[in-house]
């Protein structure tokens, strides 16, 4: 799920711009399609890309959103842009409602409309395995929509009109029907001016603890896979082992 972001000092859920009262008019509903596409990828650049738009317009289209509304929607960061808690409100909101809009348009259209296809899932794991392969995928399959919902909100499948959630969870957590898509190897990494500037050695796990550690926050509740308790605990377990394994190979020897 995509973390409401509070701003620094007054402007917290702040109303936009000079705080004037909102205006009094209905909303357009192309704003509402650019806003929802950016709070769903957390970028104004996928949400120009998907809507055939610039970034630039979408930025506007936010802005007058912003303003109409009289509250920030985002806040925006050089290399991120976050949800305000009146945005997180607003996005599913608007969600909901553009799916029910968008499934009508495609149930009176019908056979006619080009197939599409909403995929649901992290937005490191979009940008950094799905996106890549989007090009790929459209040119073998060209008369196919994609949308991405970029976030690790849990969803209603049926009620969002999703057709593929991609998901991290142990096998024996995995839903029914569920397809093992990959495997995910994590392991901890560091620079070597790093290691140089903490005395150039790790003799054990211990030696870790003196390191600043740097951990991915989860958006699946009570998901310990990747952190860094988890890598411990599993430090721990191998070295045991592999101190029982080191007693036991001299009598095999023998």
């Amino acid at each position: 799920m995509a973390r409401a972001a509070t701003a620094s000092g007054k402007d917290a859920g702040a109303p936009a711009g000079s705080r004037r009262p909102a205006r009094k008019r209905p909303i357009g509903l192309a704003a509402l399609r650019g806003f929802e596409s950016a709070a769903r990828h957390l970028s104004f650049t996928h949400a120009a890309a998907e809507l055939h738009l610039t970034q630039s317009a979408v930025s506007r289209q936010v802005a007058a959103l912003e303003t109409d509304l009289g509250y920030r929607l985002f806040v925006r960061k050089t290399r991120e842009l976050l949800l305000t808690p009146a945005g997180e409100r607003l996005a599913r909101s608007t969600r909901q409602a553009l799916s029910v809009v968008d499934r009508t348009v495609d149930d009176i259209r019908g056979q006619t409309a080009s197939p599409r296809v909403v995929v649901t899932t992290y937005p490191s794991f979009a940008s950094l395995w799905l996106v890549p392969r989007l090009a790929a995928f459209q040119r073998a399959h060209p008369g196919v929509e994609i949308r991405i919902d970029a976030q690790g909100r849990r969803v209603d499948l049926e009620a969002e009109g999703i057709d593929i959630a991609l998901r991290r969870c142990p096998p024996q957590d995995a839903p029914p029907g569920a397809v093992a898509l990959l495997v995910e190897d994590v392991t901890p990494a560091l620079s070597a001016e790093l290691l140089n500037r903490y005395g150039g050695r790790l003799q054990s796990p211990a030696d870790l603890l003196k390191l600043p550690l740097i951990e991915i926050e989860d958006d699946i509740p009570g998901d310990v896979l990747s952190s860094w308790m988890r890598w411990f605990e599993f430090a721990i377990e191998l070295r045991n082992w592999l101190l029982e394994e080191f007693k036991r190979t001299p009598a095999r020897q023998a």
